[in-house]
């Protein structure tokens, strides 16, 4: 989309296209108001980053009622953000400890899972909420108009508030075991962007495809639950055969994860691992902008 904001003395009223700068007749024009103008880009790519930065005041509304909705009327309120990732830490430690028992070192095992399970919970749920997020604004997006990256992107911000509670509980965790923090904290913003921007590729290549085929809804929580476990979350690279564990080097989270948990815990940082997730965030924006682009023209129409 294109959009045209003339000078007030310029301005004229009208809901039918117009091309820049044409001429309106003098019993339309309203003197000292906006008067924007909205066309079809003509051109066969065009992502609208600057209509998206213009409007960050609503990605940041949008996000914060998702975050209130999400808690409002219930009895644990924020609680259940903490409850995301120790409930199935619990679970977890009792299974692989005393019934199959996985090892991980020196590293506690609690600690070990629970510094996978938080940024895993922010991607799954992130990645669920993106795609979802055109489908069920559907009403907004058929009555005014205003860049649909608005909506993806508020969904990927809205998530980061239970990741960040997911931390502190770490974070608790981590002076439980009486585990020192290092310089390699510092690095936590870095790949919580990085994270982020993951989710929100991901999420925006289920979200177009989403809007035309309804099929995508359903599939995309059995997909995340099959990830889970193509993801070294609950147990250690090392634990796979030698021989398999390329596959999951190539899974773009595995990177994120380990590199995550080598923040908090005393493993090494996997920087090979880092590089490829990076790439892999790189070639699903390239794609998701691609399709979302591609769909945004006739999304009134799908949805």
């Amino acid at each position: 989309m294109q959009v045209l904001s003339r000078p007030p003395h310029d301005e004229v009223a009208g809901m039918g296209p117009a091309a820049p700068g044409a001429a309106r007749p003098a019993a339309e024009v309203v003197r000292g108001k906006p008067v924007v103008d909205i066309w079809p880009s003509k051109r066969w790519y065009e992502l609208d980053l600057r209509g998206l930065w213009r409007h960050r005041d609503m990605v940041l509304l949008l996000a914060q009622r998702d975050i209130r909705v999400r808690y409002k009327q219930t009895l644990l309120g924020v609680i259940w953000a903490v409850m995301q990732p120790l409930g199935p830490m619990l679970v977890f430690t009792l299974v692989f400890t005393r019934f199959m028992k996985v090892s991980t070192g020196e590293i506690p095992y609690a600690l070990f899972v629970l510094s996978g399970l938080v940024p895993w919970t922010y991607f799954a749920s992130g990645a669920g909420n993106v795609s979802n997020s055109l489908v069920s604004h559907a009403g907004m997006i058929s009555k005014v108009y205003f860049p649909r990256l608005v909506l993806p992107s508020a969904a990927t911000l809205a998530g980061l508030v239970d990741f960040l509670i997911g931390c502190m509980l770490l974070a608790v965790l981590l002076f439980a075991y009486d585990v020192t923090p290092t310089w390699r904290l510092l690095l936590l913003p870095l790949v919580t962007l990085t994270l982020g921007l993951l989710v929100f590729a991901i999420g925006l290549n289920f979200a177009a495809l989403n809007t035309v085929y309804r099929d995508v809804r359903q599939a995309l929580p059995l997909i995340l639950q099959l990830w889970l476990f193509l993801t070294p979350v609950v147990y250690a690279r090392t634990a796979v055969p030698p021989e398999w564990q390329w596959l999951l080097v190539l899974n773009p989270v595995t990177g994120i994860i380990e590199t995550f948990r080598a923040l908090w815990v005393p493993v090494p940082i996997p920087w090979s691992h880092l590089a490829i997730s990076i790439v892999w965030v790189g070639v699903l924006l390239l794609t998701g902008s691609f399709l979302f682009v591609r769909m945004e023209k006739h999304l009134a129409d799908y949805l």
